[in-house]
């Protein structure tokens, strides 16, 4: 956290996270994979990828989930008062302002500069909305990998709009609303949010969490049979 707000002192960045069902789309969607190596922060999520990393002999430090940082970034923004303007993005006409009302709620010393749902046809209007506010920290809940392509598609229009930090929230907003909920502390403690939240919303997250992960090990049984030969 502290290196983020270092690097903001001195430059704009974008920040998103790497989980196991963004790797299965980031092998088949070029378009996605460009826009996150683009990101100045890019944190691992989840147990898969802690796997992933060891099998790999990368093994990360520790895991950072963003429904954890970004509330965390969030608290410490009075402290920073250029990037103290916030702007949501994201989820459905009522979630968003459900989200808006316990935002300010939650974080009374944090400004929230504006707010736009995530189902609009004219990104230029919404980067508009963004300058005219005076947004300098915006949070994007679009779902992968559509909130990390409009990031990296508009990061030029973005920062010429006055953002320093982009952050590709996934369901944060939801989550703010009330809308979602979280697991308990100890079910995130032994990496098992992701069955918590596949029995909470199955409709909307089996293929994810059932189809997903075994599609994420075996394109990592192929990467270490590859670096094998």
């Amino acid at each position: 956290m502290d290196l983020a707000f270092a690097w903001l002192q001195e430059r704009p960045a974008r920040v998103g996270w790497i989980y196991a069902n963004c790797v299965n789309i980031l092998i088949k969607d070029e378009v996605y994979q460009q826009a996150v190596e683009g990101f100045e922060f890019l944190f691992n999520d989840g147990a898969g990828i802690e796997i992933a990393a060891r099998l790999l002999k990368t093994p990360v430090v520790e895991n950072l989930s963003g429904t954890d940082w970004i509330p965390d970034f969030v608290s410490r923004l009075p402290a920073h008062p250029e990037l103290n303007q916030v702007f949501l993005l994201g989820t459905t006409p009522q979630r968003i302002a459900m989200a808006a009302s316990r935002f300010s709620g939650r974080w009374p010393a944090v400004r929230l500069a504006g707010y736009h749902h995530g189902y609009f046809d004219d990104p230029a209007a919404v980067v508009e909305a963004i300058r005219e506010c005076g947004a300098r920290t915006l949070i994007v809940g679009l779902g992968v990998p559509k909130q990390e392509i409009f990031i990296g598609e508009h990061w030029g229009a973005l920062t010429d709009a006055g953002v320093k930090v982009a952050i590709a929230g996934g369901a944060i907003l939801d989550h703010i609303s009330g809308a979602i909920s979280r697991s308990p502390a100890w079910i995130r403690r032994v990496r098992l949010e992701w069955l918590y939240r596949l029995v909470t919303e199955p409709s909307r997250l089996w293929r994810r969490y059932l189809l997903g992960n075994v599609l994420f090990f075996w394109n990592l049984q192929k990467e270490l049979r590859s670096n094998r030969g």
